[in-house]
Formats: C-alpha cells, structure tokens, sequence
C-alpha cells in the first residue's frame, strides 16, 4: 500500500504555490470594424482565469490602440472620398453697385481623378489596418504561447523541486542510518539548489509573461491564466500556397496601394495642365447683368514639371513595389524553413524523445510496485521525465514562435491552426 500510495503522489502535479486569484470577467463592446459578426450580441463576455486564444485575439483587436488609430484614419479617409470630386463651391461678391456670383468651372477631368486618389488613399488606409492588425495577432498569439507553456513548465518544475527535496530528505536518513557517506548530501543540497533556482526563474518568466499578455489586452495580470493545446504539431503549409496570393499579403497591398495613389497623383497632375476657368456674373445697380470668364494664362513651365514630378514619384512607387515583392518572396521562404525545422526539432523530441522518457518511467513504475526498484530509483527516473517534459515545451515554444513569424507576414497561413 505504502508503495501505491508513493506512486500516487510522484505521479501528481504540485503547481504553484500561490493561491488561485478570483475569477476576472471582461466585457467588451465589438467596433464596427470587428471581426465579430453584426448577428452576435451586443457585448462580449471574456473570462481571464481560463482565457482562450480566440478570446484573447478578439479582446486584444478591440483594445490595441494602433488598431483604434488606424480605424479612425479609414473612417477620416471615407469621409475625404465623399467629398472629393465635388464641384467647387460658387462665391458671392457683395459691392456697392453690384452683386456678384462667380462659379468655378473644373475641366480637364480634375475632379474624376481627385475622386481616383481618395479611393486609392481609402485602399491604402484599409490595407495598413490589415498590416496592423497582423502585427497585432502575431504579437498576441506569442505572448499566448509563452505563457501557455511556462504555466506547464511552472507545474513540472514545482514537481521537480518536490521530488528533489524528497532525495535530500532520503539521503539525510541515509547518512544517518550508517547507508551511505556525507558526501552525498552535498551533491543533493547541490542539485536542489540549482532545482530551486531554476524554479524561481520559470516563476519570474511566468510573471513576466502574464504581464506582457496582460499589457496587450489592457488587462490586469492578478489571475490571468490561458488555457490551449500543448501537443499539436503545425503542418507546414506548402511554399507555392505562401506564394500564389502574394498580391494579398498586408505589406504587399499596402505597397500596391502607395503605387495607386502616386499613378492618381500623376493622373491629376496632368490633368490640372489644363487651366479651369471661373464664370463671373454681375447683376448692376442699373438692372443690367454683366458676365465674364477668367481663366489662368499658362505662360510657364509650371504645371508641366509638376506633372514630371508626379510621373517620377508613380515610377518610384513601383519600383517600391517591385522590391517589397522581391524582399517578401525571400522572407517566405526564409521563414517556411526555419518553421520546417522548429517543426521537425519538435515532433522529433516530442515523439522520440519524450515518448522514450514516458515508456521507461512506466517501466519504472511496474517495476516498483513489484518490488524490483526502490522509491529512490523511481524519483530519479520521475525526475529524469520532468525535465524532459520541461525540455518538450521548450521545443514546441520555439515551433509556435517559427509559425508566428510566419503570421506576422501573411494573412493566413494554409493548414495551421
């Protein structure tokens, strides 16, 4: 029974040590440029004991302020396209023998490519939110992860320390039983300092991690806790699907879109050559109405260079283009081996290397309760397992931080979770 009962109690996990902080509920309001569908309710409840990664997206794009400002600099931008390409406003002259009203006439298709750069400005504005919004999700799904995995390793270690303490413990009575030399309590005393240091510092990594994830969601830290899976592998998704809507891509849009205001500009530009005029009527103190038309005399080089001007900034933003494309194909590719790899390192440790840990302390197990191992032989393969627990979500970490990099460039990622 005293060997069950041993088992039991290396087989559980001790956690942490501090008190679980009341359960914390966060209502949000969706914006109106929310993800969150127009039939769903009116508020949104969030629990930050046992927070969601979906949860945690949806909370941190209503809070994040670069992505306030970038709403309101789309809302600004749709109301400077209502009022492009509006006829100019006439203007009344008020004298002392006559009235006035003068009328600027627009001509030269002015006011058509006014209301062309608006609209490229409003897709430039939309695809910088798109950017933003990447940057957002890659930044908090990292920030998820990290913590995700130091509340797993937090648990372990604590176990770790449990059971070296009980090594310390049973080498003391060792010692003094005539079993065994002094030395051996200091190798203990050793490995339970260095297990209660590392402690210490997955606790501080928790803390620190709380506070980040905490800081993106405009939250307080007390009690924050995640909740998510520890064992999936991403699939990695296949370069030529990275690539086929590169044109999609938030930093390639947002080039393309840079590229359309500057070929409206030129377009503009060339077509205010054409001088506008302004029609001018007069009504006399002598009830005689006079008319006039005054219009500019382009007698300079004036309107042609800012036309070649504007055509060499068109030129230049394509070639920006060109580079942004050429920079992100590079990246993706880049970035597609260093997930393959993390990918790779991870299922290698998780199914090789964990699952040898795993078999051989089931072995240990048996073999104890049949009475062929002693409860120290057992804490020692117990130990031996925890680590390479500890070491696995490190592994996976660094799989989830390769497939965030990935995110942070692309709109989705094809085959990822």
């Amino acid at each position: 029974m005293k060997k069950i009962i041993t088992l039991i109690c290396l087989l559980s996990v001790t956690g942490c040590s501090s008190t679980t902080a009341p359960a914390s509920i966060v209502t949000f309001v969706p914006s109106s440029h929310s993800s969150v569908p127009k039939s769903a309710p009116q508020t949104i409840d969030v629990d930050l004991t046992a927070l969601t990664l979906s949860d945690a997206l949806r909370l941190a794009r209503e809070t994040s302020p670069a992505l306030a400002a970038a709403r309101h600099k789309i809302t600004g931008q749709q109301h400077r396209q209502r009022a492009a390409g509006q006829t100019p406003n006439p203007r009344v002259t008020l004298g002392n023998e006559k009235i006035g009203l003068s009328q600027p006439i627009v001509i030269g298709g002015d006011l058509q490519e006014q209301r062309s750069i608006t609209d490229a400005q409003l897709g430039l504005a939309e695809a910088r939110f798109q950017q933003a919004s990447l940057a957002v999700d890659a930044e908090l799904r990292g920030a998820f992860a990290a913590l995700l995995m130091l509340q797993t390793a937090n648990e372990y270690q604590q176990e770790i320390v449990t059971v070296s303490a009980q090594c310390l413990q049973t080498a003391r009575l060792e010692v003094e039983a005539g079993e065994s030399t002094a030395d051996v309590i200091s190798e203990k005393l050793i490995t339970d300092s260095k297990h209660q240091a590392q402690a210490e510092s997955i606790s501080c990594k928790l803390a620190l991690a709380q506070q980040q994830l905490a800081t993106l969601l405009n939250v307080s830290a007390q009690g924050l806790a995640v909740e998510g899976d520890l064992s999936s592998i991403v699939e990695i998704p296949k370069l030529e699907e990275l690539l086929s809507n590169i044109d999609q891509i938030p930093l390639i849009a947002e080039s393309l879109s840079r590229a359309q205001v500057a070929k409206a500009r030129a377009k503009l530009a060339y077509a205010q050559a054409i001088p506008d005029f302004n029609l001018e009527l007069f009504y006399t103190d002598d009830a005689q109405i006079e008319a006039a038309i005054l219009f500019e005399l382009p007698l300079n080089s004036r309107n042609n260079a800012l036309h070649s001007s504007a055509k060499q900034s068109q030129l230049a933003a394509q070639s920006e283009l060109d580079l942004a494309t050429q920079q992100t194909r590079i990246s993706l590719q880049m970035l597609r081996s260093e997930l393959e790899h993390a990918t790779e390192d991870y299922s290698r440790m998780h199914n090789v290397v964990l699952a040898a840990y795993l078999r051989s302390y089931d072995i240990a197990s048996t073999r104890f309760l049949a009475g062929d191992i002693s409860e120290k032989q057992l804490r020692v393969a117990r130990l031996s397992l925890l680590n390479a627990q500890i070491e696995d979500l490190q592994a996976w970490l660094l799989m989830m931080q390769s497939l965030q990099d990935v995110r942070a460039l692309v709109k989705t990622v094809p085959n990822s979770n």
